[in-house]
């Protein structure tokens, strides 16, 4: 099952919108995420074998 957060979910967890240049301004380390899995596009596809 698939959790989608809204907005208001990250406002209420402490998360803000910046720019770029505050993002990187205000970092104590930045990591780089390497991209989504498949399934992370959408949770309710199923792969099958072939």
């Amino acid at each position: 099952m698939c959790k989608r957060f809204t907005d208001e979910a990250y406002r209420v967890a402490g998360a803000a919108m910046v720019s770029r240049e505050d993002a990187f301004a205000g970092a104590e380390m930045i990591i780089k995420v390497k991209e989504p899995l498949l399934i992370s596009y959408n949770c309710s596809i199923v792969l099958k074998e072939v």
